[in-house]
């Protein structure tokens, strides 16, 4: 029971998520970075998920989960000049925040 007066107050999710972007990419593989986000909105460490989908109707993929020492992947093992959904998902003991799709490409395969 809570004293008049008194509020409890839950820190929210954290917000402001930038983007994900390609650091490198093959015609087989994308290495993917993401930044932490602007504001945590809490104390404590951020955990990262990061998911990868081949089509908007097809399954998600967890690529990596609940990691807090990192802020990139390496992904292999694609088709060349091939379009993937990722998106990560930042999260700590408060709440989580699901970031948008982004759309990244696997580059030609230049055989000669």
């Amino acid at each position: 029971m809570l004293r008049e007066g008194w509020r409890i107050t839950l820190d929210p999710a954290p917000d402001g998520l930038s983007p994900l972007t390609v650091v490198n990419a093959t015609s087989a593989s994308l290495n993917v970075s993401w930044s932490a986000p602007v504001n945590p909105n809490a104390p404590g460490p951020l955990m990262y998920s990061l998911q990868m989908r081949t089509s908007p109707q097809s399954s998600i993929l967890r690529l990596l989960e609940n990691a807090t020492d990192t802020q990139s992947y390496y992904v292999e093992g694609l088709s060349p000049f091939t379009n993937y959904l990722f998106r990560v998902v930042v999260s700590h003991s408060y709440g989580q925040t699901v970031g948008p799709w982004a759309i990244l490409r696997t580059s030609e395969d230049c055989k000669y």
